[in-house]
């Protein structure tokens, strides 16, 4: 028969381990941003190279929106925003 706390555990409680509040959710905002920086890099390299006449630029947006990069052919350049 399972104890209470190995039924919690299998359950997903996360009190049962310790950690600091928010470590769980900040590191799963941490490699969902790092998924999206390589996808965005990806496409980037995919429409700016091959001898294409393609620009893109690169915004920011919450409450406001920001330009990072305005269009640029330079898929280099777009990259090292990105990683910014």
């Amino acid at each position: 028969m399972c104890g209470a706390e190995d039924h919690a555990l299998r359950a997903g409680n996360t009190h049962a381990a310790p950690h600091r509040p928010g470590d769980r959710h900040q590191q799963f905002r941490r490699a969902r941003l790092s998924y999206e920086k390589d996808a965005a890099q990806q496409f980037a390299d995919a429409v700016l190279t091959g001898g294409t006449r393609n620009l893109a630029f690169l915004e920011t947006f919450d409450a406001t929106s920001s330009i990072i990069q305005d269009f640029t052919g330079d898929p280099d350049l777009l990259s090292e925003k990105i990683e910014d």
